[in-house]
């Protein structure tokens, strides 16, 4: 049935196994529940055709129109979209499974509640589409880094700048807010520190994945396979901020709504562990006196549901415990050792205390 036209044809339910409709009209076209199995739908028309809880298995639809078409409810599996333009396409609750999305025109596409499982975007454009509780697994392939996404149809609600890239990345990213701007000096501590942690095998599973300034502070973004992995880790993280052990978690919770947030993410909130105390972060916390008064003000999941931003609530008791008083200015510089050999641990030295490191006799010298 090649180049037939077969406009707003009614197809519901129908078998359309191995059919061979390459360059056909199948505009408006109602396909609700059709089965099209290793169907060659090269090349069709189908802009606007209604695909609401198909069967698409092995099927070539690449370089087919399906601008504004709707696939709600639609299974795909191992199905060829390469170059198709799905822009402004429905997609609510599709799952696609080992397809290919090559190059595929997506924009202003409704993905709300999507499943793309080991499927290829590999170039697909994504720009402006709604990912709401978009869920990707092993994706082989990722779309161009769009400008812009929406958590909802009408773009009250909008994904910009750095948070864009975590929507279709394979790790969940929690980004953390403080209420200063960490100048370069202090965020290379915050490096140091965490390299040492992963040197010596703590939270190696979790990595600052990027950091934002903005007008008045800053936004640290760290990465794991999982959000239970990077609350587990998140004290040892933050531990470099003396004021981040006085988070009240249990408050912190209170304060959201039940609907705003799932269980699941409420109990790893409350079981995350104070770490053991750090003198390499207390060290670098009394010489960069801005660390020890930086407070966290708000934790968020970025691009991926459930779209949550905790409000941070300090519990006093604790912060009082935290000095915020400035030491007397040091009467000669400090070095910030680190050795070679990852055994050793780094730390901080005056110049006495360089010099006695540096003439012991264990060899230390020539490293």
């Amino acid at each position: 049935m090649r180049r037939t036209n077969l406009y707003g044809a009614r197809l519901i339910n129908a078998d359309l196994s191995r059919i061979r409709l390459s360059e056909s009209n199948l505009q408006r076209g109602n396909l609700k529940k059709t089965n099209i199995v290793e169907a060659d739908l090269q090349r069709l028309n189908l802009e606007g055709a209604n695909f609401k809880e198909a069967n698409l298995f092995v099927a070539d639809l690449s370089h087919s129109n399906l601008r504004k078409a709707t696939l709600n409810e639609a299974s795909l599996f191992e199905t060829d979209l390469t170059g198709a333009d799905m822009s402004e396409a429905r997609l609510w609750g599709v799952e696609c499974v080992d397809s290919n999305l090559t190059r595929t025109n997506l924009t202003n596409a409704n993905l709300w509640r999507c499943r793309f499982i080991r499927c290829d975007l590999t170039c697909a454009i994504v720009e402006n589409a709604v990912v709401r509780e978009l869920k990707v697994v092993e994706l082989r392939g990722l779309p161009n880094p769009p400008a812009l996404l929406r958590l909802d149809d009408e773009g009250k609600r909008v994904i910009i700048g750095k948070k864009v890239h975590a929507v279709f990345n394979q790790f969940d990213v929690v980004e953390i807010h403080l209420n200063l701007q960490l100048t370069d000096l202090e965020a290379l501590c915050l490096q140091a520190h965490i390299a040492r942690m992963h040197a010596r095998g703590i939270a190696a599973g979790v990595h600052l994945y990027g950091q934002r300034r903005e007008s008045s502070h800053t936004a640290l973004l760290f990465q794991g396979d999982c959000y239970e992995d990077i609350y587990d880790q998140l004290a040892h993280m933050l531990s470099l901020f003396p004021r981040s052990l006085a988070i009240d978690w249990e408050k912190t919770l209170e304060a959201i709504a039940e609907e705003d947030i799932r269980r699941e993410i409420t109990a790893l909130t409350l079981r995350i562990p104070e770490p053991p105390p750090c003198p390499f972060c207390d060290r670098l916390a009394q010489v960069f006196m801005n660390l020890r008064n930086i407070v966290i003000t708000s934790i968020s999941h970025v691009g991926k549901e459930p779209n949550v931003t905790l409000d941070v609530v300090q519990d006093i008791a604790k912060a009082a415990k935290v000095s915020v008083k400035k030491l007397p200015p040091s009467a000669q510089p400090l070095y910030v050792i680190v050795p070679l050999n990852p055994k050793e641990e780094s730390f901080i030295a005056d110049r006495e205390e360089l010099g006695h490191w540096l003439n012991a006799d264990d060899g230390k010298k020539e490293k």
